[in-house]
């Protein structure tokens, strides 16, 4: 579970890596992301993001800030895919859909031990990371 949590935040390092990268004018500026989430906010993986949150702002020295919204605060499922879609959301921690079809978005990305095997419902027990632009 570990390996998955770590694999999984390091996608999400990696999502907001890419969609931060801008011009050196704007490096002095204060950054400010979003983190949402369905996940009630004493879940390890919400907690799991604040940690991450806290962690970037320390180590930015507060030029960027990853605010976040667990408890589907900012929306269900649906509603974090289309803000990640218009760039309102810029991360978002969801589960695998079902229908990937309903859903698109090229920037998303699914640990590589999702897997249906073993599940009696068919569906991945794994969790999507999807970063916006």
């Amino acid at each position: 579970m570990r390996r998955i949590v770590s694999l999984a935040l390091w996608v999400l390092v990696a999502g907001l890596a890419i969609s931060l990268v801008t011009g050196s004018a704007q490096a002095q500026q204060k950054i400010t992301a979003k983190i949402a989430d369905i996940l009630s906010p004493d879940h390890p993986h919400s907690l799991t993001m604040k940690f991450y949150a806290d962690k970037v702002k320390e180590r930015t020295k507060g030029r960027v800030e990853i605010q976040v919204f667990p408890a589907a605060q900012l929306g269900q499922t649906k509603d974090l895919f289309m803000g990640l879609q218009t760039g309102s959301i810029e991360m978002a921690k969801m589960p695998c859909p079902s229908r990937a079809s309903g859903f698109p978005n090229p920037r998303s990305g699914t640990c590589p031990t999702c897997s249906t095997a073993g599940t009696s419902s068919g569906r991945s027990s794994a969790a999507t990371w999807v970063s916006g632009s």
